[in-house]
C-alpha cells in the first residue's frame, strides 16, 4: 500500500486494516504457540507433569506474568531457582 494510498483511508477502512493485520498476528502467535508446545512435550516428564502443553499455555497474553512463565521454563528443565535462599 502506498503513502497516498494510506492516507487516503477512510476511518472504516483503517479500521478494517487493523482487524486484519491483528487476525494475521493472531494466527502467526497461534502457530509458533503450536511449534513450541510440540517441542516441550517431546522433553516433557509425564511424572512431573501428566497434562500435555497446548499451544494457548504459549499465547502472549495481555500483561503476561513473565515471571511464573520463567518459573515454568526453570522447573521444565530442572533448573536452579537462584532467587530462593539456601538453607
Amino acid at each position: 500500500m502506498s503513502d497516498s494510498d494510506f492516507w487516503g483511508l477512510s476511518a472504516r477502512d483503517f479500521v478494517r486494516l487493523m482487524n486484519r493485520y491483528e487476525v494475521k498476528i493472531d494466527r502467526n502467535n497461534y502457530n509458533t504457540a503450536l511449534i513450541i508446545s510440540a517441542i516441550y512435550n517431546t522433553v516433557r516428564d509425564p511424572k512431573k507433569k501428566s497434562k500435555p502443553y497446548e499451544p494457548k499455555d504459549f499465547l502472549p497474553k495481555p500483561k503476561q506474568d513473565l515471571l511464573k512463565q520463567a518459573e515454568m521454563l526453570t522447573e521444565l528443565y530442572d533448573g536452579e531457582d537462584s532467587r530462593k535462599a539456601v538453607d
